[in-house]
């Protein structure tokens, strides 16, 4: 009798510890989204963690580092947090590996998940794009590229400050102040150069580059301010589009490619526009404050956004076509959206919100 009796009571406090955690999940959810998602909301609430009892290390594996409003959050492929602490100085992260600048040392420290890489002396200012990693000099006229062993691949002195750098497998696209973008290979070879020209100022904002390096997206310069679209061609990249905006404010907003190199994205004024690099169609969706995280599911053609301004932020579900098809509410200042799967993981202030896509 003393064995049933003991078992029994272990059901109910199994039983008892799984209610808990579900109606901690329901109440996470309910705080994050005071508005049901709906019937047709196409993402269903799977589990939702609370990051503030999270230890700022564990030896517990991870797949991804991100950094979030002022601090750093480890995850695994599925979502779940490892470990949440307040990012490091100059932190910068990508994947699972890490770069910062240790004060105490007067190091800058490079590690990955299994441990430290390499370290390079005094204060650099460490830059993660994909599994390639940079350093910019003080003055942010010099770049450096490193492997992951800690050499020197090849480093550039440039006359004008560096205002946006992208990189694909093998190229970096470097823009700078006097509105050119240079490209370099991965020896630091010269691989193209292009001034869009046409602006009174002219400045690169921002920039990117395609999985597969055949083209380029530009924001450069004011009154007017323009996005362009590259393409690579036999010796050299050339304009093949063309918008003049009529955003004029003299910082970056963001854009990049979803699909591969199928579409291309971009801000200007309150709007998210999404070009077809096949058919320059353009598709124009209206956002309410500014896109803090944004997302494509190519398999149903679904792209996922959240935009908002402070801690109002709102969730968005559009097709390729422009098509509304979620708006929902929540507060969160703080937040980054990625998939794995048919999942979508939401990271909310100190909050992951784990959903998977269903269609209704």
């Amino acid at each position: 009798m003393s064995y049933f009796g003991d078992s029994s009571s272990r059901d109910k406090s199994k039983n008892g510890l799984w209610l808990v955690l579900i109606a901690l999940c329901i109440v996470l959810y309910l705080l994050l989204f005071p508005r049901a998602l709906g019937k047709d909301s196409f993402l269903v609430p799977v589990k939702a963690v609370s990051m503030t009892s999270l230890p700022p290390e564990s030896t517990t594996a991870y797949d991804k580092l991100f950094l979030v409003g002022q601090n750093t959050v480890a995850l695994t492929k599925e979502g779940v947090p490892v470990f949440f602490r307040p990012a490091r100085t100059l932190e910068s992260v990508s994947g699972v590996n890490d770069a910062w600048y240790d004060e105490t040392s007067d190091q800058t420290e490079v590690a990955s998940a299994s441990g430290p890489l390499f370290h390079l002396p005094g204060k650099q200012y460490p830059y993660w794009l994909g599994q390639r990693f940079y350093t910019f000099s003080n003055d942010r006229l010099g770049l450096t590229e490193y492997d992951l062993k800690g050499d020197r691949l090849w480093s550039k002195d440039r006359t004008s400050i560096i205002t946006a750098v992208a990189a694909g497998p093998t190229l970096t696209v470097v823009g700078s102040l006097d509105g050119r973008i240079t490209v370099y290979d991965k020896t630091g070879a010269m691989q193209g150069s292009f001034n869009p020209g046409g602006s009174q100022y002219p400045v690169i904002y921002n920039t990117a580059i395609s999985p597969d390096e055949k083209h380029i997206l530009l924001l450069s310069g004011m009154s007017p301010k323009r996005f362009l679209v590259l393409e690579r061609g036999t010796n050299e990249f050339h304009p093949v589009f063309h918008q003049e905006l009529s955003d004029q404010k003299p910082y970056p907003t963001p854009l990049g490619f979803l699909g591969g190199d199928r579409w291309a994205y971009f801000v200007s004024q309150q709007d998210l526009h999404l070009l077809n690099l096949k058919t320059d169609h353009e598709a124009v969706m209206p956002l309410q404050g500014q896109l803090k995280s944004l997302i494509y599911n190519s398999p149903l053609g679904l792209i996922t956004s959240v935009t908002g301004g402070g801690s109002a932020s709102i969730l968005h579900v559009w097709s390729t076509s422009g098509r509304p098809l979620l708006f929902s509410p929540f507060q969160a200042q703080h937040v980054l959206l990625f998939q794995e799967g048919n999942r979508v993981i939401l990271v909310a202030d100190q909050t992951v919100l784990i959903m998977k896509r269903e269609l209704q």
